[in-house]
């Protein structure tokens, strides 16, 4: 489930043009708002924001949604389904195509 995880938020990020990067750590698939993923803490803390995450979090906790804390990614557990990954994807990509302002970089504002 989690590598069904970082090939949805690959599809988002593809479709919505961003200049961001999945990971995929196994039960721990993510998103990283730059190109490339980082190499160290210094080049994470570069592109690190904890409002967008903050905001990102609240608009899925408003849809039944609970994704873990801020320095943490999405888990997918072992009693997750296909269904239950695809509905995170599906608010996550509403809300990176409804709710977000991004700047000519691409990045949230």
């Amino acid at each position: 489930m989690g590598a069904h995880l970082a090939d949805e938020i690959e599809r988002i990020i593809d479709k919505l043009e961003l200049p961001w990067s999945a990971y995929r750590l196994y039960c721990r698939s993510g998103w990283h708002p730059a190109p490339s993923l980082p190499q160290n803490n210094i080049e994470m803390a570069a592109v690190h924001d904890s409002e967008v995450k903050a905001a990102i979090h609240l608009y899925l906790a408003n849809r039944g949604i609970w994704d873990a804390i801020d320095s943490a990614s999405p888990a997918v557990s072992f009693a997750a389904t296909r269904e239950d990954v695809d509905r995170y994807v599906g608010s996550l990509g509403e809300c990176l195509s409804e709710e977000m302002v991004y700047d000519e970089s691409g990045q949230p504002r």
